[in-house]
């Protein structure tokens, strides 16, 4: 099947395919998306998994949480090969693909993604599964919110040592730390929530690599085997958690 995935949730731009001679990977990390290098990526990753861009059989991308302009991005350009193939767009929620390439870990799953102004969006994950929606927090509500995800998975569990190990996961290791206001919250949980599990619990990372950009594909590859067409299919838009600072704006 002729694919092809897109990934601008946060800075720079990651595009993959899957076709006849297999899989490719393009990434570009850390620069400022630009509208008019999408394309050229994608036809790039196109050319080397065997297939033309008008040959796409699908197109996906991470649908939100992200950055506002590089979601727009990714629509844009995905939209552009959907008109130009005449093939489905499915995009998939980004923490969705995150957890699905992280879904072997067992513990508790908090993966979590810069909204700036000292707010994060996250969402938390147990074997893969959600156990929350895509949470707009700051660092002391996402500690207090991973309070009952730690006691849920404890009850939830035969296993003593349940609910004491939580990932934290994001595209960079130390996004969770990067404004600062996170450490002493984490810090003060982990202070707090032995009282509850009577062992100190471990925070590690697992970063995801692009987006698990290739969980991108392989779960829009599910939605693809129960797809039907929809002229509303040609409407859709990302997933904003918040409104961009633009509308805020222009609505005060």
């Amino acid at each position: 099947m002729n694919v092809l995935a897109i990934y601008t949730a946060e800075p720079g731009i990651c595009v993959a395919a899957e076709g006849p001679r297999g899989s490719f990977l393009l990434a570009a990390k850390g620069r400022q998306q630009q509208a008019e290098e999408i394309l050229p990526f994608l036809e790039t990753a196109a050319e080397k998994a065997g297939f033309a861009l008008q040959e796409t059989q699908l197109v996906t991308a991470a649908e939100g949480p992200g950055s506002f302009t590089g979601l727009r991005l990714a629509y844009s350009a995905a939209k552009a090969v959907q008109f130009s193939s005449r093939c489905p767009f499915l995009p998939v929620p980004t923490f969705s693909a995150w957890a699905h390439s992280l879904q072997d870990i067992p513990d508790p799953l908090f993966c979590v993604l810069d909204a700036k102004k000292k707010r994060f969006y996250g969402q938390f994950f147990i074997s893969g599964e959600a156990v929350s929606g895509v949470l707009d927090l700051t660092p002391e509500e996402a500690a207090g919110k991973l309070h009952e995800v730690l006691g849920t998975a404890a009850a939830d569990s035969p296993d003593a040592s349940a609910g004491r190990t939580v990932v934290l996961t994001a595209e960079h290791g130390k996004t969770l730390y990067t404004s600062g206001a996170f450490l002493p919250a984490w810090e003060s949980l982990q202070n707090s929530v032995p009282e509850m599990h009577r062992r100190p619990v471990q925070f590690r990372f697992a970063p995801v690599h692009c987006g698990g950009i290739f969980s991108i594909i392989a779960l829009s590859k599910q939605r693809f085997t129960r797809y039907t067409f929809s002229e509303a299919d040609f409407a859709i838009g990302p997933a904003y958690i918040r409104k961009s600072d633009a509308e805020t704006a222009y609505e005060g």
